[in-house]
């Protein structure tokens, strides 16, 4: 492991090929949470952040489309884990907007809980809400 401090971050990962943004995350969300769901079900993104960074010291550059879906609280899976997401997921956790705002440890994306609240409060953005990649 490296010494980058831990930090809370939403499932997701990269395209295989051929697949759109919704594809992806829905099989993301399967690979990374066991939660079984469907492109219509996720609908379009409802945010979008980009930037660089940096994974075992190779520069990296990421696009990222994040999804709403409200589902109820279930039990992660993670038989479908690589080595890798083993090695580097320390936990996971159900956060309300009120404990995103309050934390003082990092997740990613930054301003997650402004978006939270919106999309709970029925406000769909009519195009991605573009939110930070960082907190720099």
């Amino acid at each position: 492991m490296d010494d980058q401090p831990a930090f809370w971050i939403t499932p997701g990962g990269g395209f295989e090929a051929g697949e759109s943004a919704v594809e992806a995350a829905v099989r993301e969300l399967s690979e990374e949470t066991g939660l079984q769901t469907s492109s219509t079900s996720l609908g379009s993104p409802v945010a979008r952040s980009e930037g660089s960074w940096e994974f075992r010291g190779e520069a990296l550059y990421s696009v990222s489309h994040h999804f709403f879906l409200r589902t109820d609280a279930f039990e992660l899976n993670d038989e479908h884990w690589t080595d890798e997401e083993r090695e580097f997921h320390q936990g996971w956790r159900w956060w309300s907007a009120d404990e995103l705002e309050a934390t003082v440890e990092i997740v990613y994306p930054p301003r997650l809980a402004g978006l939270i609240r919106m999309l709970h409060r029925g406000e769909r953005p009519e195009s991605p809400v573009e939110l930070p990649f960082s907190y720099e």
